[in-house]
């Protein structure tokens, strides 16, 4: 028998300035903190204070 583990991963819809809401994407963290770590660091700091 084979045993599957389903990793969870963090993901965030996210939308494009400039562009219309059918262009967003869903985007692993991994991939935004290659990408965009300022902006993903600015973003969660953000939503720590509305905790």
């Amino acid at each position: 028998s084979i045993s599957t583990q389903s990793k969870v991963e963090k993901e965030y819809l996210v939308k494009y300035r400039g562009l219309a809401h059918v262009h967003n994407r869903w985007i692993s963290e991994r991939q935004l903190l290659a990408d965009a770590p300022k902006i993903l660091a600015k973003f969660n700091s953000r939503y720590q204070k509305n905790k």
